[in-house]
């Protein structure tokens, strides 16, 4: 028995594409056809496939955003997401999506090559902590959703009425709208809906908000989340005397941006290295709740083929450190739990960043006198 059990590991163990006829064979033969025993056996086989291709897809993500695990070993990781609207200000409880997208990039990290999960800081509520923005950092949620993000991209106002502002220093190529003056304007003459509504997870009634789009920063065209045509949701928002129906989405935008992490507080020693040495940031920007939560299928088997392109564009410009991809999260549906998610998800366009250290030493020193004045 123990020589049968070695010859299952051995085919266990085999790369080819047959080894589950070959190895249905080999347990019939050997087991006298036991045809339960075979199947779970069988079941175990295909499991252990799946995981193997499910680690594939985890290091196509890290090879996809040049993230190299060595070096995250090396210190801790951030994660940064935005509290959970009340309508009166920021809760020290995570977004559920933002949450969810969290966990997603740590269960990533840990598959593509046992990262250790508590080495992972989670950042959530609404004050900024300057010593834990130190090293690479990853973002999760709009430009609107974090105070690091707002830092990061370069926003002011507050709630809906928020821009890049006037004088910003990183040339990003995309920003997402997050001023709703825009939205109300743009909207209609593009002939895209103003307002869009969904379920969110661990909500019963269903909730709906402003149509956020990305702009192209470069050409000032908007590129808009897609609104469903035959399906909509009955919701009262603050300010409407009765219910309305409003679309529910067909598409959602996610933004991913990698820099190089200014807001870190020893920034200016760490620039006296080459660029690709630097601290990075990783933002993940969901237009809407949607998408952030699609940070779990663009690091999933059904987010490959995406991935494949994102890499394709930063082979195409010397494997650049620092950049912006839009991806599109498609497969909008309610799930069993009653809330909205996507199923899928496509690459759009992308473009390289600068990593110019004249331009990234100034948002250094205009980052931290912000920083300075958030805490």
């Amino acid at each position: 028995m123990a020589e049968t059990g070695k010859t299952i590991e051995q085919h266990f163990a085999q790369k080819s594409p047959e080894r589950t006829r070959i190895l249905h064979a080999f347990l019939d033969r050997t087991l006298g056809a036991n045809h339960s025993v075979v199947e779970r056996l069988i079941t175990a086989d295909q499991q252990l496939q799946r995981e193997l291709q499910e680690v594939q897809a985890a290091r196509q993500f890290m090879l996809a955003f040049g993230l190299n695990l060595e070096t995250l070993r090396k210190e801790n990781v951030s994660m940064a997401g935005g509290g959970l609207y009340t309508g009166t200000g920021i809760s020290d409880k995570p977004h559920p999506d933002n949450f969810a997208a969290h966990l997603s990039l740590v269960n990533t990290l840990t598959r593509a090559g046992g990262f250790p999960q508590e080495r992972v800081q989670f950042l959530g509520g609404k004050g900024i902590d300057r010593e834990r923005l130190r090293g690479n950092m990853f973002v999760l949620g709009g430009g609107n959703s974090t105070p690091e993000m707002k830092v990061l991209f370069e926003l002011e106002g507050e709630g809906e009425e928020v821009r890049r502002a006037a004088d910003a220093t990183i040339p990003l190529a995309y920003c997402g709208v997050s001023d709703k003056r825009i939205v109300e304007e743009r909207g209609p003459q593009e002939g895209q809906a103003v307002i869009v509504s969904r379920y969110l997870q661990g909500k019963e009634d269903p909730i709906a908000g402003y149509n956020w789009p990305v702009e192209n920063l470069s050409t000032g065209k908007m590129l808009w989340p897609r609104a469903s045509a035959t399906d909509s949701l009955a919701v009262k928002r603050p300010g409407d005397e009765h219910t309305r129906l409003y679309p529910t989405f067909n598409t959602d935008g996610l933004i991913v941006t990698k820099m190089p992490n200014f807001l870190d507080p020893s920034f200016a020693q760490k620039m006296e290295e080459s660029p690709d040495k630097w601290p990075y940031v990783v933002a993940f920007e969901g237009l809407h709740g949607i998408a952030t939560r699609g940070v779990g299928v663009l690091s999933s088997l059904q987010g490959m083929q995406a991935l494949v392109k994102l890499y394709e564009m930063r082979r195409g410009h010397e494997d650049a450190q620092a950049f912006q991809a839009i991806f599109e999260l498609t497969g909008i549906e309610r799930n069993a739990q009653g809330f909205h998610e996507a199923t899928g998800v496509q690459f759009r366009e992308g473009a390289p960043l600068s990593s110019d250290p004249v331009v990234y030493a100034k948002a250094f020193t205009k980052a931290q006198e912000r920083l300075q004045l958030e805490q």
